[in-house]
Formats: structure tokens, C-alpha cells, sequence
């Protein structure tokens, strides 16, 4: 299990750059550039959490809800995206997790 609050990067989420490339393209959508993007995910105190089917049950409760209860999912490159909004101005918790 990887968790950052830290805008993501490949290398420490040990994803391809194919998968990288969807992700970013993903977090940034709702932004107009790349670094509005980066600015809101520190504003908004996100949390990135790349994780193996096998380490579902070490999750907390915050991030089971999010697994079971998300506010949207994305399909990434053989990847699926969990997402569950957690303050008020937008900020949420990402699961990353491979789809079996």
C-alpha cells in the first residue's frame, strides 16, 4: 500500500507511464492546466492511496467508505479510481486499486 497527500508521481506509485498518463489526465479534467490542478490537491488536502486487491482489509474506515460508498469511479487502464469527496471546498480521498 503507497498513500501520499503529495501530488502523485509515477516513479513512487510504481505505475506505467500509460497508467501514470490516464491518472493525471483524470485528476486534472475538472482544471484548466496542470498546475491548478497540483495547486487545488494541496488546497484541498487530497490523498492519493495506490493499493493491491490483497490489502483491502488493511484499510480504515475513511478509505472502506470510499471503496464501498465513493462519490465516483474511473476506469484507468486496467485500473479502477475510487473517489470519495471529504471536505467541503472539494478535497478527496483517491483509491487506486488494479481491477483483477
Amino acid at each position: 500500500m503507497y498513500i501520499t497527500s503529495l501530488w502523485p508521481e509515477r516513479v513512487a506509485l510504481g505505475l506505467s507511464k500509460h497508467v501514470y498518463k490516464a491518472l493525471i489526465n483524470n485528476l486534472t479534467t475538472p482544471f484548466e492546466s496542470l498546475e491548478q490542478a497540483q495547486s487545488f490537491w494541496d488546497e484541498g488536502a487530497c490523498q492519493l492511496i495506490h493499493i493491491n486487491p490483497s490489502e483491502l482489509s488493511m484499510l480504515d474506515e475513511q478509505q472502506w467508505l470510499c471503496m464501498t460508498e465513493p462519490d465516483f469511479i474511473d476506469v484507468l487502464a486496467g485500473y479502477s479510481l475510487h473517489c470519495r469527496i471529504t471536505n467541503d471546498i472539494g478535497g478527496g480521498l483517491f483509491i487506486l486499486i488494479k481491477n483483477n
